[in-house]
């Protein structure tokens, strides 16, 4: 070890450097493992270990590193924090028995030293890992954050299709109606204007209940009880030339509650679309199951339109938009002059 010199001239106390050393290493937060090469360095030692506990795992520091049996013959010393012991510290000394036990004693005061050195990497090890959880902690709270945002827009999105899809249908049934009393009393027909103006009356309340119970997220009776096709005849009962075509099985069929809710508005505002634009047309609304989902479309024969070219007001985006969100897909066949025919399939 080469020489030490104080600042007066004079050789420094080797022993005192080297706790000085250690004391700055582990001030800096050093790798255990640096700070037992620096031990056995300093000590002259063939080989060094340091054994601690932390956490209930027992831990382990060699130099040379790679050691894999205990230094033997060794001087071992104990290290204590507290008044409890914490640990070991051995070395294996070489050269003269003097010098040996300078070292021996040197190494006692390593052991004092340590302990403190130990406390410190252990509260830092703690400190870490408290950092660590509650990182994790806030990036799971973040996500928790995120997804209550996304689940909370998509029950906003559903709400907003539920309401113009169903309230959609009552709102048309109501201008239709209108029209048809502004048309009796241009006639002068006021027993047909009177009969009309009652089922107006009824109307309101039928769509002023309607919009309370989709804005409440409360599905029709007749679709929770009875199943889709129960559910779709009860509410086009009044319209018009328009007729429902499904599979007799499916009275008894049910599907899962996100397909029948998707495939009952979206019927509603496909025969909304066709009564809106195609005002008079006859209408056929089509159910059928196959062996990979079911299948509807709603048609009509009026005067049709170019898909090409944006129909304002057709709702057939968010249309589209719904059936997706179920997994579905839809698809639009219309020409000028040959109808349209609004197609859906959902897997089940």
């Amino acid at each position: 070890m080469r020489p030490v010199i104080a600042r007066n001239g004079a050789p420094a106390d080797p022993s005192a450097h080297l706790l000085d050393r250690v004391v700055e290493l582990a001030t800096d937060g050093a790798d255990l493992d640096l700070v037992v090469e620096v031990v056995g360095r300093g000590l002259g030692a063939r080989h060094c270990r340091l054994e601690w506990e932390f956490g209930g795992t027992g831990r382990r520091h060699d130099w040379p590193r790679g050691g894999s049996r205990a230094p033997q013959p060794s001087t071992r010393v104990r290290i204590g924090y507290g008044g409890r012991p914490i640990g070991m510290l051995s070395a294996r000394l070489g050269g003269m028995a003097a010098r040996g036990g300078r070292r021996r004693g040197l190494l006692r005061d390593l052991g004092a030293v340590l302990g403190p050195v130990l406390c410190a990497t252990a509260l830092r090890a703690t400190i870490a890992a408290e950092v660590r959880a509650a990182e994790r902690t806030a990036d799971a709270l973040g996500e928790l954050r995120r997804r209550s945002v996304a689940e909370q827009e998509d029950v906003r999105r559903a709400l907003e299709r539920d309401l113009h899809d169903g309230a959609q249908h009552h709102l048309v049934t109501l201008r239709l109606t209108a029209g048809l009393l502004d048309h009796d009393l241009n006639v002068g027909d006021l027993a047909a204007a009177w009969a009309r103006l009652r089922r107006l009356e009824e109307l309101i309340e039928e769509t002023e209940r309607g919009v309370a119970a989709t804005a409440a997220g409360v599905l029709p009776d007749s679709l929770v009880a009875a199943g889709l096709l129960t559910a779709l005849e009860a509410e086009l009962a009044t319209a018009r030339s328009l007729r429902i075509d499904a599979d007799p099985a499916l009275r008894d069929r049910r599907y899962p509650a996100p397909v029948e809710v998707t495939v009952f508005y979206a019927c509603l505002e496909a025969v909304n679309n066709a009564r809106k634009h195609a005002a008079g047309a006859a209408v056929r609304v089509e159910l059928r199951h196959t062996y990979r989902g079911l299948a509807f479309s709603v048609s009509d024969d009026g005067p049709g339109f170019d898909p090409t070219v944006p129909a304002a007001g057709s709702g057939l985006p968010q249309l589209a938009h719904r059936v997706a969100a179920a997994g579905g897909e839809l698809q639009v066949r219309s020409a000028p002059g040959a109808g349209t025919t609004v197609e859906g399939f959902i897997p089940v």
